[in-house]
Formats: C-alpha cells, structure tokens, sequence
C-alpha cells in the first residue's frame, strides 16, 4: 500500500516513514510512505501552516482526483504513481501559540482546553478535519485520509520507541527538549547534558536515529497516537 504524507517537516516524515514502514514489515504487510509535502529539496515551504493550508486549498474532491488511485481525472494518468490514501500530520505543541489561535478563530474553529495528552491530539485531529472538509474521523477514512496528529511533536515518538523515558507524550516544553538532546546523545556515544537549547533537527542525524531504533523497536504500545495511526491504516 502506498501512502501520500503531508506534514509539518522533513524530520516528522523520516519518523513517520521509518517506523511505521518497520511496523507493517513485522506483521508481513508492505507500506510505503511518500512525502508530499514539504519537498526534501525545501523547494516547498514547511510547518503546521502549510498542513492546513494545504487541506484548505484541496478541497476532498480535487485531492482525491489529483492524488488517490482510481480516482483519475483523466484516462492517461498514472496509476501506479498515485496513492491508496493520504495521511495527514501536525505536532500538537503548537496549541496556545498565538498564531494557530489566530488561525483556527479566523476560520470559525473552537475547542475545550484539552485536560491531558490524549486531548490536545483530539484538538489538532479536529481542526485537521475541519479544515480538511470532514464532519467525523470516520468520513475521512472513508475517503481513505488518515489524520495523525503527534503529542507533542515526532521526537516524543523517537523517545517511545528507544523505550528508556517514560511517557514519552506527557512532555511538554524544555522537557521534552531535553530528553531529546539526552537520546541523541546516547546513540552517538556521548554523556548526556544538563540541559539542551534546542532540538536536533538534521536530517541526516534524524535518519540515522530512527534507523538505528527501528532495527529492534517501534513506538507501538507506548504512543497512544501512534497506536491510533497504525489501526487506522490498517482498517483501510
């Protein structure tokens, strides 16, 4: 199965990809996760805009025509260069932000102040729906779109498969960031800090990482939102 990805950035698309492509292989299944946006060669722009963006300027007929198998335009498109289904990503640390606030007023979108992680997963998959078009988590699986939102951002997925700090989605903040910092120090052989400034977003790096984890571990029973990803794309 082959799966178009729009998400926040590079570094969200290679956890995404290597972990999940490592799910499926343990269970025989074959899945391919393709990145549509950004673009590897920054040719396009990146970040939680661009997601909702993207959503509301495609809307679910011209995305499903223009991306998904069976649904071509025209009869000399290329089917096999489509995909089975689109998954949908944004990190859910950007609720409070003033700009995604903003965002999300302007267009009409409201939300209860999330208690716990499994809410402010609820609060990005909801505003992914709205403006995306759909009325339920289900339609949009009817049309074969998954949305994934992250607690709080793909490195906590990281941390749950290296299975070393617990409640991986409870962290929020510096926390996380350091936590991070901690984990990319041990997979280079180095003593962890005190204390990190800011999370390590190479791309290289991030490959190498997630490579490394997914020879043995996946996020699978210590992420709730990954555990919700993999049943969704299984039950397509």
């Amino acid at each position: 199965m082959r799966i178009g990805v729009i998400c926040e950035g590079q570094t969200d698309f290679l956890a995404i990809k290597i972990f999940l492509e490592k799910q499926f292989l343990l269970v025989g299944r074959n899945f391919i996760f393709d990145m549509i946006q950004p673009a590897f060669d920054n040719s396009l722009p990146s970040g939680w805009p661009q997601v909702l963006l993207w959503l509301e300027n495609n809307e679910t007929t011209f995305r499903s025509a223009l991306y998904m198998k069976g649904d071509s335009l025209f009869e000399v498109e290329d089917e096999d260069a489509k995909y089975d289904a689109l998954l949908f990503q944004m990190d859910s640390d950007i609720i409070g932000e003033k700009s995604f606030e903003g965002f999300i007023k302007k267009r009409g979108i409201s939300y209860v102040s999330p208690v716990n992680n499994v809410d402010r997963g609820n609060i990005i998959r909801h505003v992914m729906l709205a403006i995306g078009g759909h009325a339920s988590d289900a339609e949009a699986l009817h049309h074969n779109e998954v949305m994934a939102p992250i607690v709080e951002s793909s490195e906590a997925w990281i941390l749950a498969a290296e299975n070393i700090v617990a409640d991986p989605e409870e962290l929020i903040g510096q926390p996380l960031v350091d936590e991070f910092g901690a984990l990319v120090g041990r997979c280079n052989g180095i003593a962890p800090k005190a204390s990190y400034r800011t999370i390590n977003k190479n791309t290289r790096t991030r490959e190498r990482i997630c490579k490394v984890i997914a020879k043995t571990r996946t996020p699978a029973g210590r992420s709730h939102h990954y555990d919700e990803v993999v049943q969704k794309l299984v039950g397509l």
